[in-house]
């Protein structure tokens, strides 16, 4: 993709592909974090997505990352985590969504997490559940769907509030088409036949670590 649209591409942008060649983009890395390590600006992190064909840096990040992705340039995302954090920090409510042993471990996870900072949710999982989730009750409030096994229920709960006014966010599965969510923390370790839990454990920790701190220094 970059060689295709070298005509296109600055000295600058040559930096930031270099980075993102060499140590490609973690997850949680926001676009201000990614021009700090290119010394440059997030202006020109945004422009360079775009040259490549994105519709912003978050995209990219979700094309970097998926090998596998069914969503290339053109599937908008959400601009950054910024913009998530502050969406967070206005729900009402929050509820966390997910089926399996897996997906048990990392929803109570979310749920000490959340609580640590003051914020109560509702964890659900099922097919019956699910009709709970309507839009009178995702007035004002975040959704975090956890899923592992590319679980039918999941899914048609995500296109079920595909629509809805809602922060959504998906912990576990690679951003597709039918996971259309406003941010996406996953991981997968190509190395490893096992999904470690304790990668996303982190991966949680530091996007929580983030919001708190973007509501220290931000939101007050």
């Amino acid at each position: 993709m970059i060689k295709e649209n070298e005509d296109k591409l600055s000295a600058t942008d040559l930096t930031i592909a270099k980075e993102i060649l060499d140590n490609g983009i973690e997850y949680n890395l926001s676009i201000n974090e990614l021009a700090k390590k290119c010394y440059t600006s997030r202006t020109s992190v945004l422009r360079f997505s775009k040259k490549l064909g994105f519709s912003g840096y978050s995209e990219l990040k979700f094309f970097v990352n998926d090998s596998n992705n069914e969503s290339g340039p053109g599937e908008s995302l959400d601009e950054d985590l910024d913009n998530i954090l502050k969406k967070l920090y206005a729900c009402d409510k929050i509820l966390i969504y997910g089926n399996g042993g897996y997906e048990n471990i990392i929803k109570q996870t979310i749920k000490i997490l959340l609580e640590e900072l003051g914020i109560l949710a509702e964890v659900y999982s099922g097919g019956e559940e699910t009709l709970a989730f309507t839009g009178e009750m995702l007035e004002d409030s975040g959704v975090f769907i956890v899923d592992f096994a590319d679980d039918s229920l999941a899914k048609q709960l995500m296109l079920q509030i595909a629509n809805t006014d809602c922060l959504k966010i998906n912990v576990g599965l690679p951003q597709t088409k039918a996971y259309k969510a406003d941010y996406s923390i996953y991981y997968r370790d190509t190395k490893s036949e096992i999904n470690f839990l304790s990668l996303y454990t982190k991966h949680l920790e530091d996007f929580f670590k983030k919001y708190q701190e973007a509501v220290k220094n931000d939101f007050n």
